[in-house]
């Protein structure tokens, strides 16, 4: 529910890439269409185990 706006505003069928390295997002985002980027902490109360 919390990224119900988010996926309205892109275009389907559509993929996550998750990383901690900031230098690959902004490489990734300069050669793709359509990028959304965000960033969110976790453990969280929304992402109990993030990594499951």
């Amino acid at each position: 529910p919390a990224f119900a706006d988010i996926k309205n505003k892109t275009p389907q069928p559509a993929a996550a890439i998750v990383s901690l390295n900031q230098q690959f997002i902004t490489w990734l985002k300069l050669r793709l269409e359509y990028v959304i980027t965000g960033q969110f902490e976790a453990p969280s109360d929304s992402i109990p185990e993030p990594l499951k």
